[in-house]
């Protein structure tokens, strides 16, 4: 997942507003934007034409340890569940209970 969420996560955390998606089982793979960036050049430069590529981390993190590391760094409460099942539409999410 890339995107610039990092910083509204950062905020609701300050506030006591970070909730956790679902139960916070669920796995989310982070990858820069710049990693992604190389990759993509990458791929566009040796890649033979109409290839499937995957660019992922290979150590994908829980909401739960993730949002609690916000919190930590911001200090801000544990963040409880009650939050959406996922935070935003993403492809790179993953629960392994659903």
């Amino acid at each position: 997942m890339f995107s610039g969420r990092n910083e509204a996560w950062r905020s609701e955390a300050r506030s006591g507003r970070l909730r956790l998606p679902g139960a916070g089982t669920g796995f989310i793979s982070l990858t820069h934007v710049i990693d992604m960036a190389e990759a993509v050049v990458l791929a566009a430069e040796i890649a033979p034409a109409r290839s499937v590529l995957a660019v992922v981390d290979d150590q994908p993190v829980a909401y739960g340890g993730l949002f609690a590391y916000i919190a930590h760094l911001e200090k801000g409460p544990d963040p409880q569940p009650g939050g959406p099942a996922t935070p935003w539409p993403s492809v790179g999410s993953y629960d392994p209970q659903s």
